[in-house]
């Protein structure tokens, strides 16, 4: 704007690239802190921000635990700053009351014949997100919801877990954004550091301490 420039497909451009692939790239550190300057605008149209919030929860099953963590946060400041894209992870309670009572009310009717039911609920289930487009505008987004996130949550890095779950807590009018510049230099080397670092509390072996090799009834089998 300042230069009287102006390029209408940036973010077409700059949503093409949200591949798997960008976890494992030379720069990536310098394009998440681009990526997340860019999506910072709360003048984007909430069909764009839910486009890329998708795209980012579906690149994240096949990224390793530091990109993982970088995709949870930023989605959660994007949330976190638009309302309307919240959709995205009420929908998924809401499909699930749907359905519960869709059913109830079958049962206690005499119900549906099975592969009618079946065809419903198959229905609900459908995903219209479409991850092969490269347009954001096509993607139908805000259609869809993040169901990625009930998948991260069985993740076997416990730090994705948890902040996977953390998404089913309630939102805050006033809550702070999270510092997501921690999150852009995630290497597995600071990773594993950090889990060396960490105190782990020590497990019982046994509820009481031995103070003999046999003792009782084990002595008395070897006896003659």
């Amino acid at each position: 704007q300042l230069h009287n420039l102006d390029y209408p497909d940036f973010y077409r451009s700059l949503y093409a690239k949200l591949e798997p692939s960008i976890f494992y790239a030379k720069h990536r550190a310098r394009f998440f802190r681009l990526l997340t300057l860019c999506l910072s605008s709360t003048a984007l149209p909430s069909y764009l921000t839910a486009a890329f919030i998708k795209k980012l929860c579906r690149i994240s099953l096949s990224a390793p635990p530091s990109g993982a963590l970088y995709t949870l946060t930023l989605t959660r400041n994007l949330l976190q700053s638009n309302h309307e894209c919240r959709t995205l992870i009420q929908r998924v309670r809401q499909d699930e009351q749907k359905r519960g009572k869709q059913v109830d009310s079958e049962v206690l009717g005499g119900g549906a014949p099975k592969k009618r039911k079946a065809k419903q609920l198959a229905a609900a289930d459908v995903d219209r997100f479409d991850n092969a487009t490269k347009d954001p505008a096509e993607a139908n987004a805000l259609d869809s919801s993040l169901w990625e996130l009930e998948a991260l949550k069985a993740h076997y890095h416990p730090a994705v877990a948890t902040m996977a779950k953390d998404f089913e807590r309630r939102w805050g009018k006033k809550e702070k954004k999270v510092d997501i510049d921690d999150y852009t230099t995630l290497t597995y080397k600071a990773l594993f550091e950090e889990e060396v670092k960490r105190k782990v509390k020590q497990t019982p072996l046994a509820f009481e301490k031995p103070t003999e090799l046999l003792a009782g009834a084990a002595l008395g089998a070897f006896s003659l």
